[in-house]
């Protein structure tokens, strides 16, 4: 499909249609805005961010909320492709959604897990973010019985 025109837009917006999409809806009282996604744009930028921070850091592309509604599957392979080391999504259901469809990258859970999803983090093998020594404890009882350690971010609250 080929890019959209998008003189109009400011710099740096990645703007255009991806694949697959249907033609935008007319714009009328309840549909006020929408988005038009270019591959080469998004691949672009993943290479200009690789370029600036160079081979020896990772790239997390985060895909949450199925690529801000643009498909996880096929943006995160764009991004994959391109240069993204990782993958950052909400939900442990997100995550499955990627591992589903073959992507084997870290992929990193960005919003809280409820302690009884602990053993699809170990399942799946998620990078999960502990806000709560609940869910650490979860995480510590399916790794010593799967016999695995279960990599993690941890955010501390102050005060």
């Amino acid at each position: 499909m080929p890019e959209t025109q998008d003189n109009a837009k400011p710099a740096g917006v990645a703007v255009a249609q991806a694949e697959a999409l249907t033609p935008p809806p007319p714009v009328g009282p309840d549909q006020l805005h929408w988005i038009e996604l270019s591959r080469s744009r998004i691949e672009n930028n993943v290479r200009l961010v690789r370029d600036r921070i160079g081979p020896n850091v990772r790239l997390m592309a985060v895909v949450k909320a199925n690529a801000y509604g643009h498909g996880a599957v096929t943006v995160a392979r764009w991004l994959l492709n391109t240069g993204a080391d990782a993958l950052g999504v909400v939900s442990v259901g997100e995550a499955r959604q990627l591992r589903a469809t073959g992507i084997r990258v870290p992929i990193h859970v960005l919003g809280t897990i409820p302690p009884g999803q602990a053993d699809e983090v170990v399942r799946y093998d998620l990078r999960p973010v502990v806000f709560d020594l609940e869910f650490a404890r979860a995480l510590e009882v399916v790794g010593d019985r799967a016999g695995r350690e279960i990599e993690v971010t941890v955010t501390l609250r102050c005060g």
